[in-house]
């Protein structure tokens, strides 16, 4: 952070650079701030030192306002942003050079804690709502290692135990369970669920991500679907034909006109079905083989 001389008359002038603390918290965070009119704003400049084709490195302290005028009379606040890329502490020093004035130097000190492993969407809840039975569901969750470490991530399914005790087969699991991360990197994984029997299931996973000695738990989630059949309503359940033959005056079978009747299917499933429909006997029909339906 440099601040280059004050005002509009910068040779031999103006009011001395206020002196700020020599230690400074992460929790000290403020805005710019001017006390003077529009016109007496600090101008950024670009750094004079940077080099066009040098390529930039990511800082863990960062001061927004890197170089400026500094008006008589007013004061400005520089607001230091950090940004710590692992779980331990760091210790950096912004130094402030003031032309016509001595060097401020400042002490940011800052802690990083949790966990580095991150997800872009939020993996407390996740809920698939309304499926079918016997049908395969899944979706896809990308982890990241923010760390330069490698961590070992792994699921841990929620055990579920009948009325008598008996653990049974969960209806979700994870796709892998295990995987180790290496720093910078990504990782899919792929929930899935499959339940033969309608009802509603919520179960509980568990992700720990563990680096070295030390393992901590990343994600607690509540993965959940209600299962349905497919049902179909029929207005009848048997469709009768009456038919009575005729014959000519050469006492030959008559034609007769093609007989019908209506038979109306309702889908009864909260979700859209395919159906297909046949006849197995070639005598008889139907004037639609195939039809989507619309819930109700």
């Amino acid at each position: 952070c440099r601040a280059l001389g004050c005002g509009p008359d910068r040779p031999g002038g103006g009011t001395p650079a206020h002196s700020v603390p020599s230690h400074a918290g992460l929790q000290e965070r403020q805005g710019l701030q001017h006390r003077d009119q529009a016109d007496h704003h600090c101008q950024p400049n670009p750094d004079p030192c940077a080099r066009p084709n040098a390529r930039p490195q990511r800082e863990r302290v960062r001061a927004l306002l890197r170089r400026g005028y500094h008006p008589p009379e007013s004061e400005v606040v520089v607001e230091v942003s950090a940004t710590p890329d692992d779980a331990n502490p760091f210790k950096e020093t912004v130094v402030m050079t003031v032309e016509e004035g001595e060097d401020i130097s400042c002490q940011i000190k800052c802690k990083g804690t949790g966990t580095t492993i991150q997800c872009d969407e939020d993996l407390e809840v996740v809920e698939f709502g309304d499926v079918y039975t016997h049908t395969d569901i899944s979706k896809e969750v990308v982890l990241h290692n923010r760390s330069k470490k490698p961590q070992d991530v792994e699921w841990l399914v929620e055990k579920k135990k009948d009325k008598k005790g008996e653990v049974v087969d969960n209806t979700f699991k994870v796709e892998p369970l295990k995987a180790k991360m290496m720093p910078k990197s990504s990782q899919v994984f792929l929930l899935r669920g499959i339940k033969p029997r309608p009802g509603e299931i919520c179960e509980k996973l568990e992700c720990i991500a563990t680096a070295g000695k030390a393992k901590l738990t990343v994600f607690q989630t509540a993965i959940s679907a209600t299962f349905n059949h497919p049902l179909l309503e029929f207005t009848s359940r048997k469709l009768e034909f009456h038919y009575t033959g005729q014959t000519d005056s050469d006492g030959e079978p008559a034609p007769t006109d093609v007989l019908t009747n209506k038979l109306i299917i309702t889908n009864v499933s909260p979700l859209l079905l395919d159906v297909n429909i046949k006849c197995a006997d070639s005598n008889f029909a139907v004037d639609a083989t195939k039809v989507k339906l619309e819930p109700n």
